[in-house]
């Protein structure tokens, strides 16, 4: 009886070490793909996204396995979405989330509408696409409507090249009882696209109605609406346009009003323009995706823009209410210092009670009282078709003075180094308000108002002053005092510069009063100076 043994050939050797080989790395590649995803997920620091909190965690459930866990929320509430991910390796990695099942009622919604979320990876473990979909959900009086959102990437080494998103969002109703709103919205779509070489953005937006409604405030509401916006680069600039087009604004107690809008803004090349609009749009100070933004970026847009070097163009602002229509246009230059024009031309309809609503009627009331004062005060012009015209200019000087004009005739100053700053919007130190000024509007201005604003104005002290004409005959200018001054002394300075220029001009001789406030008008006490 003989014995047999196997001796495995040259080439059978060369088989297993190849198929060995293989495996090996294989299981190398789901290492290296793991790892990958590891740091992919952990570099994530997702800020609030248009008023939502976005959280996202992962847990190593094995050797080769990992598990996502996303969280979406208002800052102030529960968690109203939670969503639960698993990692699949290999030539075409994958991960896909799942709703999961919520202990809050509320959040039930959310949990009938069952999302789903694909995000697809190329070997290299690069997002590839993302598709989330869900269905329609009702509860109660509370709705979602079917949706689905789409995107592609595509990624040169680590720098995102390309970027294409769609969207197509059913009707909406829900309410956020921890913000005290409710959203509603019609069906809308969508389209991003963005382009790093050369560095390019489209964005589409329509939707047949949004609407916010807080508790105890009227809705802020939209129509059928879109959003049109290109940008490009040409020339050595980027070239931003916008167009705006909305059927039906409606906003506290004001008349339904149909808006056209179309405007350009042009930057040096180094301004990352489709960063800062991103941003803009999705309300969040961080880069959404690698290569929109610079590197490690983490800036304020608006602040960003209000450095820019720019130059823009108001090709078109027009504003409809049926019984009026405000046309606008103009341009403005941002270059160390902001100037530019404005041409406004308003045309008044009759507003009938029966064929037109209260606020029809309001709004024109208001808006054609506001006309006449400035015909009056030759800063506006109506001709033979009743049209109402004005042109303005603005521009800031080298020390920070804002000053505005119509018709050639400056209106209003402010002095600040942050004129733009919303701090000044509201607050102010001392009012100064001159009642029952000259008939002669041209006289009062050249004997009272020009010489009041530019003294006080120009005072080292002033951070901001603001002033506006008052009916019948009144003007107020409001001040804002830098920190740690003495406001009192201001006070004092200012009402022996008033001394002075009464004892200079003869045109007091009618009753005039000039009525100084220091500290918020209805805490603080009233100075009466007769002049």
């Amino acid at each position: 009886m003989s014995k047999c043994c196997f001796a495995p050939t040259k080439k059978v050797k060369l088989s297993m070490s190849l198929a060995l080989a293989l495996v090996l790395g294989y299981v190398a590649l789901l290492f290296c793909q793991v790892a990958a995803f590891d740091r992919l997920v952990g570099s994530q620091n997702l800020a609030s996204l248009q008023g939502f909190d976005t959280f996202v965690s992962f847990h190593k459930i094995g050797f080769l396995e990992r598990e996502v866990v996303l969280e979406v929320g208002t800052p102030t509430s529960s968690k109203m979405l939670t969503m639960r991910g698993r990692l699949e390796t290999g030539a075409s990695p994958i991960l896909l989330f799942t709703s999961e099942g919520m202990a809050y009622e509320e959040n039930s919604l959310f949990k009938k509408a069952k999302p789903k979320l694909e995000v697809a990876f190329d070997v290299a473990m690069h997002p590839q696409s993302i598709h989330l979909q869900w269905m329609e959900a009702v509860e109660k009086d509370e709705r979602i409507g079917s949706g689905q959102l789409n995107a592609a990437f595509k990624f040169e080494d680590t720098t995102l090249s390309s970027l294409q998103l769609t969207g197509e969002i059913g009707d909406i109703k829900i309410r956020l009882p921890e913000l005290g709103l409710l959203v509603e919205a019609g069906e809308k779509t969508l389209s991003y696209v963005y382009q790093n070489s050369p560095r390019s953005l489209d964005f589409q937006y329509k939707s047949r109605r949004d609407q916010v409604t807080a508790e105890d405030q009227p809705p802020l509401s939209l129509g059928r609406n879109q959003y049109d916006i290109t940008i490009r680069p040409e020339q050595e600039q980027n070239n931003l346009k916008i167009i705006w087009q909305a059927e039906e604004v409606l906003f506290a107690d004001l008349p339904p009003i149909k808006v056209d809008f179309v405007g350009s803004l042009a930057t040096p090349t180094d301004v990352w323009m489709p960063c800062l609009f991103s941003q803009l749009v999705f309300s969040s100070r961080q880069p959404l995706f690698p290569g929109i933004c610079p590197k490690d970026i983490n800036l304020n847009p608006f602040e960003e823009l209000g450095r820019l070097s720019a130059k823009g163009r108001l090709d078109r602002l027009t504003m409809d209410w049926k019984t009026c229509t405000v046309d606008m246009s103009g341009a403005f230059v941002s270059h160390e210092t902001l100037s530019g024009h404005l041409d406004i031309e308003a045309r008044l309809k009759s507003a009938i009670r029966g064929l037109h609503s209260e606020s029809h009627i309001t709004m024109n009331r208001e808006v054609a009282d506001l006309l006449k004062d400035y015909v009056s005060m030759e800063v506006a012009e109506k001709d033979e078709k009743n049209i109402y015209k004005t042109h303005l200019t603005f521009a800031m000087d080298e020390h920070g003075h804002m000053k505005v004009s119509a018709n050639g005739k400056e209106i209003e100053r402010w002095s600040s180094s942050e004129w733009d700053s919303s701090d000044n919007l509201e607050s102010y130190d001392i009012l100064v308000t001159i009642e029952d000024l000259p008939k002669n509007q041209a006289q009062a201005e050249v004997t009272i108002l020009e010489p009041l604003r530019s003294h006080i104005c120009n005072m080292p002290e002033v951070k901001h002053c603001s002033g506006s004409h008052q009916k019948p005959r009144g003007y107020e200018l409001r001040i804002t005092l830098n920190r740690d001054v003495d406001h009192e002394e201001i006070r004092r300075r200012i009402m022996k510069f008033v001394d002075v220029l009464i004892e200079n001009q003869s045109v007091f001789a009618e009753k005039n009063w000039l009525m100084m406030t220091i500290g918020e008008p209805d805490e603080m006490p009233r100075f009466f100076v007769p002049v």
